[in-house]
């Protein structure tokens, strides 16, 4: 495969953008008892183990009404934004 420069990559028409976090965050609620949680009134800590699974714990919290607290943040700049 041949390299190009990012920019180039991203404005070819070959290239998308796709949000994978709130397709994800919608289909929790297909696996877990979402509303169950949220009623248990439950603290939730949360460690995202220094990867990107960061950005997904506050629209989780958001969208299902949880009390969640990520615990730790990441160690490496790669997953900050």
């Amino acid at each position: 495969m041949k390299r190009v420069p990012l920019a180039r990559a991203l404005n070819a028409s070959t290239t998308h953008r796709r949000d994978y976090l709130q397709g994800y965050i919608r289909d929790l609620a297909s696996v877990l008892d979402m509303d169950a949680i949220r009623a248990a009134k439950i603290n939730l800590g949360v460690d995202p183990l220094g990867g990107a699974g960061v950005h997904y714990w506050g629209p989780i919290a958001e969208r299902y009404g949880l009390n969640l607290t990520v615990v730790t943040r990441p160690s490496t700049r790669h997953f900050v934004s």
